[in-house]
């Protein structure tokens, strides 16, 4: 079949270049062609150039077919009015006239040429497609949580508890193979915790063993960045969800989304409540240093952790052509977390007899806010998979929340211990603002291989306090312990570049070179007289 063509295309070329003997071809006609609705370039479109004749038939001058990045040229024209005549399956034939002439139309951009679907064929035709779960690649794995039934109603804490080579603690303290992993969302810092993340509003957790260079430094211990989604379907859709549980578990969500012309604005809100009642225990065996039993420590834990936090987010894009869209996105996010916890300890000589026991009793309460907004602009190029984003994000928060301890400690008699009843009473509140700038270009260099090099401004400045007030039998008055309490205004910055080269080689080895320039700074003052200021400055 390929020869056939061959054959027929040169008889074709023969037969154009006998009509125009006395035409030189000179001219030339390129573009791109686009999907009206989703703004993809199409594929494999057959672009033929028509001359019209005065019988109303068309005579085939010349054709071709559009690149995957669905840009044409085609050379080697004669002066002339022509109809450019585009096709593909599915769609209508676009037609466009054009005329060839000296001196400025010789060579014309046709710019993008918009194709609309052809809806009597398109409707009898059905293609689904579904999202590996998971993919990898040289610098990361990517898990796609949004089908995993996990991701209803939970928070991002129980979305990476079920993705491998991660651990997260109790106190949502997370790992990447036993080292502390940076959470990243959407590829930058974030000031929420990952109880604070609806996990119906993530799109897929990419894990990242090894930061490149695009990273930074601090880094090294791996990367856990949330993608989170972004609702692109054409025209005019929402989904409402609503569950329910046990442990007084309920979560509500509504997302909206409208995609017409230039304009693609969509929105969600999102209620999560739980009350989750955890209990514990410690028992453990002390030894003297010839391996003989000293005593023995028993422990029983009630923990109640009641969190409940609301989410709002708004996000407007605007095409100003089919390769530059400018994004502004905002996000709310209020909530608060209560743990009340009530343990039970006793301690036992080495003949199991009772020495000392009592209770310990706290309760802690935490309201918080977290906020940011961020502008985008991302350009896209005839090359496949080149591009070019710039952005810009503040973001800013507070938290405010105070501790009741109430420990006591009795003799085996059950008289109280000496400094027992233990009252402590802990205060705190925080404030943050944080400033990413970052420039990000990729570009191939083959069909194997790119480079990527890209500038990054972080900033971020936080007020921070926690006061410990253990009481004083004395005064009767809950007095402040300096070694244990905090005020401070902490500053830092870091600005950074890098370059990195990544490609595959014949035999499908991956591989990965970068540099990085990093310059980093912090200052802390410490408004509590006995503590001293801090800081750093890499590279002094």
């Amino acid at each position: 079949m390929k020869n056939l063509v061959f054959i027929s295309l040169m008889f074709l070329s023969i037969s154009v270049l006998a009509q125009q003997k006395s035409m030189a071809p000179i001219g030339r006609l390129y573009g791109k062609i686009v999907d009206a609705i989703a703004k993809d370039p199409v594929a494999y479109a057959s672009v033929t150039i028509l001359r019209p004749m005065a019988n109303g038939k068309d005579s085939l001058i010349s054709g071709a077919l559009t690149l995957e990045n669905g840009d044409f040229n085609i050379s080697s024209l004669p002066m002339g009015t022509y109809n450019v005549k585009v096709s593909f399956i599915g769609n209508k034939d676009l037609v466009k006239q054009v005329k060839i002439s000296p001196p400025n139309n010789v060579e014309q951009d046709m710019g993008d040429l918009m194709m609309t679907a052809d809806a009597q064929v398109l409707g009898t035709v059905e293609v689904i497609a579904e999202k590996a779960s998971t993919t990898m690649n040289l610098e990361k794995r990517v898990f796609n949580v949004d089908k995993n039934i996990t991701a209803a109603g939970g928070t991002a804490e129980d979305i990476l508890k079920n993705v491998p080579s991660v651990t997260v603690d109790m106190d949502g303290n997370t790992k990447l193979r036993d080292k502390s992993a940076t959470i990243y969302v959407d590829g930058k810092p974030t000031l929420m915790a990952l109880n604070q993340i609806p996990s119906d509003q993530i799109e897929s957790v990419e894990v990242i063993t090894n930061p490149s260079s695009k990273y930074e430094a601090s880094t090294m211990g791996g990367i856990l960045n949330i993608v989170m989604k972004q609702n692109r379907k054409p025209g005019y859709n929402g989904v409402l969800g609503l569950g329910i549980g046990n442990q007084d578990r309920y979560n509500g969500m509504l997302n909206l989304n409208m995609n017409e012309s230039k304009w693609n604005i969509s929105g969600f809100y999102s209620i999560n409540n739980a009350n989750v009642p955890t209990t514990g225990y410690v028992n453990r065996t002390s030894l003297n240093s010839e391996g003989a039993i000293q005593n023995y420590y028993f422990q029983n834990s009630a923990v109640n952790f009641s969190n409940q936090f609301q989410t709002g987010r708004l996000n407007v894009d605007y095409n100003l052509n089919n390769r530059n869209t400018l994004s502004l996105a905002g996000t709310l996010t209020k909530g608060l977390f209560n743990i009340p916890v009530h343990q039970d300890y006793k301690f036992l000589s080495a003949s199991n007899q009772i020495s000392s026991y009592g209770t310990r009793q706290t309760m802690t309460e935490n309201n918080f806010s977290r906020n940011n907004i961020e502008a985008q602009w991302k350009k896209t190029y005839p090359t496949k998979n080149k591009s070019l984003i710039g952005l810009i994000n503040y973001s800013w928060g507070d938290k405010s929340g105070f501790s009741d301890w109430n420990t006591t400690a009795y003799d085996s008699k059950g008289i109280s211990l000496t400094s027992y009843p233990e009252l402590i009473k802990q205060n705190d509140e925080n404030t943050n603002g944080q400033i990413v700038f970052q420039l990000d270009y990729v570009t191939p260099i083959s069909l194997t291989s790119k480079l990527e090099m890209g500038l990054r401004s972080f900033w971020n400045i936080r007020d921070q306090n926690n006061y410990y007030k253990p009481f004083n039998v004395t005064t009767q008055e809950y007095e402040t312990y300096n070694p244990y309490s905090q005020d401070a205004k902490v500053s830092e910055s870091i600005n950074a570049a890098y370059i990195m080269y990544s490609g595959k080689l014949s035999n499908q080895i991956n591989y990965q070179a970068g540099l990085r320039f990093e310059q980093s700074n912090l200052t802390g003052v410490s408004r509590i007289a006995d503590q001293g200021d801090f800081g750093y400055a890499y590279p002094k």
